[in-house]
C-alpha cells in the first residue's frame, strides 16, 4: 500500500472512529480492534469461559497483542506472552504491571525461534483469534507441536466458514477463515487429536455478514460492539442451551499426539 492510498485509509477509519493513538499505528485496524475488544468486558469473559477448562498451569499465549486475556491466564503457574510487536509486548506488561509469574517472548509465530520455548515445559498453548493472520500457519502448529510437553494441549480459537471472508477480514489482515472439516484436517495432519469443537457466538454472524460483506466496513462501529456487549449474557445461556449448531467462530482442545 503506498503513502496516499495508506492516508486515504487512516481517512475513511477516523470517520468510523479511528482514535488517534492507532492513527498513528503501522497497523491502525489491528490497533483500533486490539483497543474496543479491551473494553468488551462481557466478550472477553465469555471466550475464557469456553477455554479456561482446557488450560493447565505452563501455559503460552500464541499472539498476545496487549493482553486482552492474558489478565485471565494470570492465576496459573506461569505464563509466556508471544507476539511479534514489541510495542504490544511493553503495552502487555505495563498493563498487567509485570508480575512474576509473566514472561514475554518476541517472535513472527512462524520463526523457528519458536522452538527454544519446549524448555518452558509448556503444558498449553492458547491461540485466540490469531492462527489466521499467519501466512504459513502449517509451520506455525509445527512449532506449537514441538513446543508442548507430550500430550500438552493447543487451545485455538479461529474464525469460521470461509463464505463469511469480506472487508472486515481483509482489514484486519486475515488470511483465511476456516471449515470445520478443514480445520480438523488440519490439526491431524500436523500431529494433535482434536479432544473438544464447539461453535463460538452465533449471534456474531448477521452482524459480521452485514458489515463485512454488504456495508464494506472495515472496522466493527463502537456502537455496535457495546451493544452487543451488553446483550453477551443471553447470548451465552442460549448457546449454553443450543449447543450451538453454528458460531461465528471455531473453539478446539486438541492434544499432541
Amino acid at each position: 500500500m503506498n503513502t496516499m492510498e495508506t492516508d486515504e485509509l487512516r481517512a475513511r477509519l477516523t470517520a468510523e472512529g479511528l482514535s488517534a493513538e492507532a492513527a498513528e499505528n503501522d497497523d491502525p485496524i489491528g490497533a483500533e480492534t486490539l483497543r474496543r475488544i479491551y473494553k468488551l468486558n462481557n466478550l472477553n469473559r465469555w471466550m475464557w469461559s469456553r477455554i479456561d477448562p482446557f488450560v493447565g498451569q505452563r501455559v503460552m499465549e500464541a499472539g498476545c497483542g496487549t493482553g486482552n486475556m492474558t489478565a485471565f491466564l494470570l492465576e496459573r503457574e506461569y505464563v509466556c506472552g508471544v507476539d511479534m510487536n514489541a510495542r504490544h509486548l511493553e503495552d502487555l506488561k505495563t498493563r498487567l504491571g509485570s508480575p512474576e509469574n509473566l514472561d514475554t517472548f518476541q517472535s513472527d509465530l512462524q520463526d523457528p525461534r519458536m522452538r527454544q520455548l519446549a524448555e518452558k515445559n509448556i503444558d498449553t498453548i492458547v491461540c485466540l483469534n490469531v492462527l489466521e493472520h499467519v501466512d504459513d500457519h502449517e509451520s506455525t502448529l509445527d512449532h506449537f507441536r514441538e513446543v508442548l510437553t507430550p500430550g500438552g494441549r493447543l487451545v485455538l480459537l479461529v474464525p469460521a466458514y470461509p463464505s463469511l471472508y469480506g472487508t472486515l477480514d481483509k482489514g484486519l489482515s486475515h488470511f483465511r477463515r476456516y471449515g470445520k472439516r478443514e480445520l480438523l484436517g488440519l490439526m491431524k495432519s500436523h500431529g494433535f487429536n482434536v479432544a473438544s469443537h464447539r461453535y463460538l457466538n452465533m449471534f456474531g454472524i448477521l452482524g459480521w455478514w452485514l458489515n463485512g460483506k454488504v456495508l464494506k466496513r472495515n472496522l466493527l462501529p463502537s456502537g455496535q460492539l457495546n451493544l452487543y456487549n451488553a446483550l453477551v449474557p443471553a447470548f451465552m445461556a442460549i448457546e449454553d442451551l443450543t449447543g450451538p449448531p453454528c458460531g461465528l467462530s471455531h473453539v478446539i482442545c486438541a492434544e499432541k499426539a
